[in-house]
């Protein structure tokens, strides 16, 4: 964790030279971030159910000779990693609702995991960019810390 704890200090100074959303849209992002974390990690354990559940027919399909390859471990593990990050944003629901810096520790640690997995699913030879994957999680690291204040005791702010 420490070392989350300096890539989320290096963030922060890198956050503070980019340009700042409007003070309204933090606050209701803010509010609503709960929900939306907790969307999030529905939509992550049924995309991770999916999946498995595609993998089966794969798996059936490459045992009758009718692929060059079966699934390989890079395949689980991304499945793994998306039930991980999953389970992170459903748990960090309910400090985000009591606007917490714990819950958003644990949905920065849960972008972290997705990309993480993201590189593993790209390992696995499925399809994907690389490049759309950093863009999208600078893009949500960019939204994340521009409400992290919200969740900073007073005096941190």
């Amino acid at each position: 964790m420490k070392m989350l704890g300096h890539l989320e200090d290096s963030l922060v100074g890198l956050s503070e030279k980019l340009p700042s959303l409007p003070e309204g849209f933090n606050r209701g992002l803010a509010n609503w971030a709960w929900l939306l974390s907790a969307i999030a990690g529905v939509v992550s354990l049924l995309s991770a159910w999916s999946l498995l559940a595609l993998s089966r027919y794969i798996n059936a399909a490459c045992a009758l000779g009718a692929c060059p390859t079966s699934l390989g471990i890079f395949y689980y593990l991304s499945i793994a990693m998306a039930v991980g990050y999953g389970i992170l944003y459903l748990i960090a629901a309910k400090p985000l609702k009591a606007m917490n810096k714990r819950g958003w520790d644990l949905i920065f640690l849960a972008t972290v995991v997705n990309l993480a997995s993201i590189v593993i699913y790209l390992l696995a030879g499925l399809s994907g960019s690389l490049i759309s994957a950093i863009i999208t999680v600078a893009i949500s690291w960019f939204f994340l810390f521009q409400i992290r204040p919200k969740f900073l005791p007073a005096k941190e702010a």
